[in-house]
């Protein structure tokens, strides 16, 4: 019961978590067009501080109530509830900033409809959407995790490893705009795809799980495609 409660949690939360965000970024990207100077990587990144700064936070908490939880009973399982609290605690403060955030508000679309028509009636939007989605499907790290885990990870070690990965994209969203105006948003793309290539496969070769934080330092570039695809 546990395993299909979590199988149908997960893809829902995940539709409504990410779905929020690409909204809430685009409505970053029209506050920034009646700004002078402003930048999305520039904004962007500090998202990407918080995410660097509360994993290795959320890793070591789980693995000291999991050495609390565990002792005389011998149980060598995971509490993952911790971090549960914390990000309901987040999303909870999220929402209450977007509401009193008077800039999200925008009228309302009356041919939504018609204009996704249009949008796919064109090869090389699909084309582009189909891409992303390939994006997407490799950026997902569970299985990457899973994979430590397999190896002998601790959750301190995945924390920190998150924070390396997402750290890494820190600087790369400051030039993020630079590089897709020099390299344009197609080699931006191909160049996603070699760098997730060249991770799986140093994933695969590797027998000491401590060497995933030498190989996510490639995770930089994400910065730099996911400004290239938002923009």
């Amino acid at each position: 019961l546990t395993f299909w409660l979590v199988f149908w949690i997960l893809p829902m939360g995940h539709g409504l978590q990410w779905s929020s965000i690409s909204q809430v970024e685009a409505a970053t990207y029209q506050i920034i067009k009646t700004k002078e100077n402003a930048e999305f990587g520039r904004q962007r990144l500090w998202g990407a501080v918080g995410f660097a700064v509360f994993a290795p936070v959320s890793g070591v908490a789980m693995d000291m109530i999991t050495k609390q939880t565990s002792l005389g009973n011998h149980d060598n399982r995971t509490d993952y509830s911790v971090t549960f609290y914390m990000f309901l605690s987040f999303m909870l403060v999220s929402v209450v900033c977007l509401l009193v955030f008077k800039d999200w508000s925008a009228g309302s679309s009356t041919a939504f409809l018609k204009g996704m028509g249009k949008l796919l009636a064109q090869l090389h939007f699909v084309i582009f959407v189909f891409v992303i989605f390939l994006l997407g499907a490799l950026n997902g790290s569970a299985f990457v995790f899973w994979h430590l885990k397999d190896l002998g990870a601790s959750q301190t070690l995945l924390g920190v490893d998150t924070l390396l990965k997402i750290g890494a994209e820190i600087p790369m969203f400051v030039i993020s705009k630079c590089m897709v105006e020099k390299l344009g948003y197609e080699p931006v793309l191909g160049l996603s795809f070699v760098a997730y290539g060249l991770k799986f496969l140093l994933y695969s070769l590797i027998h000491n799980p401590w060497w995933v934080l030498a190989i996510d330092v490639l995770n930089g570039f994400h910065a730099v495609t996911w400004t290239a695809v938002t923009r």
